[in-house]
């Protein structure tokens, strides 16, 4: 049993022992990339986004707090840093050019291995020497190998051993997470519209931003659905394009399409007509080579005229909480004037006068939020929305009704 004496003596000894530990340490977190100086001649870095923290002793270890599973580093006693430079992007299908550089002001580098692990939780798989030149004089190396992880895996680490000398006994950097992404959930379709599935008769086919570095796309349009007609099949490449429907500043799908029929026409030795049919069904089919993404499938209308279509959103609303947006359709670039009257046909509010602004080919959309020209919200009730486009091709005018509650 401990006598009173000898557990005030424990208790002494267990406070200054705390005390003398806190004194040693220095914790510093290093947030999304940064890196920190822990003595002279050290550094360590955090990894797409993953905050670091580390003991800034000279003897201490160098602990990641990243969420996912620590990785202890002796490095900072040894005079090595690991700066990383690999992109903060990478899509599932590729192999990931992982780029670190390695420095030390304590002797030269003579060895770097790496381990990587795929799957979130999963282990570290055996070293791979990557370096291995103990006639080295090299204080910095760039770290640059193209690492394959398994597609469809999204949570990968990478750790990075370096060696000073003929000393084996060196550390690991920090674990660096690489997080990919499959494509299929980057492409989405922006014109024709994706609200109201209305395109003009010649439509701007265009998708969003995305990544086509390790897999061929293949687009194919269709009259009607997919089991109708095949109007034209075109593929793109990370390595070649037989067709221009691929612009590689923005990684958009983005052509106009009767370019793409012509160029169909004269490389196939077809007759397909070069515009799409009034008031008719069509289906926009996007595939990957890589059977890992799911296609996209995409049903719209072509609708003729130089105002395509109008939709008002919502309709009926009300001014007391919220405002109405006119989205309308143009066939080409347009001088646009929209008015707004009530029933008896008297002018209510000109939104836009004669103005290129609201004129491009394609989706346009604006808000109105009720009120007239005094700013004054309008009476419940029935309204019309008239769109007058001018261009090249003459004037068009399109109507829709809009309703107003609430007052």
């Amino acid at each position: 049993m401990i006598n009173k004496k000898n557990l005030i003596v424990i208790m002494c000894l267990m406070f200054f022992s705390s005390v003398s530990y806190c004194e040693t340490k220095n914790f510093v977190s290093v947030l999304n990339g940064s890196s920190f100086a822990k003595s002279q001649s050290t550094q360590t870095s955090s990894f797409l986004g993953q905050p670091l923290v580390f003991d800034a002793t000279d003897t201490s270890d160098l602990v990641s707090q990243s969420g996912f599973a620590s990785s202890i580093s002796k490095a900072s006693g040894l005079y090595i840093s690991f700066t990383n430079q690999t992109e903060d992007k990478v899509f599932a299908s590729q192999v990931v050019p992982v780029k670190v550089e390695i420095n030390t002001s304590s002797g030269t580098i003579t060895k770097i291995k790496y381990k990587i692990a795929q799957g979130e939780g999963a282990a570290f798989g055996d070293e791979i020497t990557y370096y291995d030149n103990l006639l080295s004089t090299s204080t910095t190396i760039l770290f640059n190998e193209n690492v394959a992880f398994t597609d469809g895996e999204k949570v990968n680490k990478i750790t990075i051993y370096a060696m000073i000398g003929d000393n084996e006994d060196k550390g690991w950097s920090d674990e660096y997470t690489i997080k990919t992404e499959g494509l299929s959930s980057a492409v989405n379709i922006l014109s024709p519209d994706p609200l109201t599935k209305i395109s003009t008769l010649d439509p701007q086919i265009e998708t969003s931003e995305f990544d086509i570095k390790l897999t061929s796309v293949t687009v194919t349009l269709y009259k009607g659905t997919t089991l109708g007609v095949k109007l034209y099949s075109v593929a793109v490449s990370s390595t070649s394009q037989e067709y221009s429907i691929f612009n590689s500043t923005t990684s958009k799908i983005n052509y106009l399409n009767s370019d793409i029929i012509k160029e169909y026409n004269t490389k196939e030795s077809k007759s397909i007509p070069t515009t799409l049919a009034n008031n008719t069904k069509y289906t926009l089919y996007i595939e990957f080579s890589n059977s890992l993404y799911s296609p996209v499938t995409f049903e719209f209308t072509a609708l003729g005229g130089g105002v395509a279509d109008i939709l008002t959103y919502p309709s009926p609303f009300n001014p007391n909480k919220e405002k109405i947006k006119i989205r309308y359709i143009l066939s080409d670039e347009s001088r646009v004037t929209i008015k707004l009257y009530n029933k008896a046909g008297k002018i209510v509010k000109n939104l836009v006068q004669s103005s290129y602004d609201y004129g491009k080919v394609g989706t346009n959309e604006i808000e109105w939020d009720g009120r007239n020209y005094a700013g004054e919200k309008l009476a419940t009730g029935v309204y019309i929305c008239e769109i007058i486009a001018n261009s090249s091709n003459g004037e068009h005018r399109r109507y829709t009704a809009l309703a107003i509650v609430g007052r």
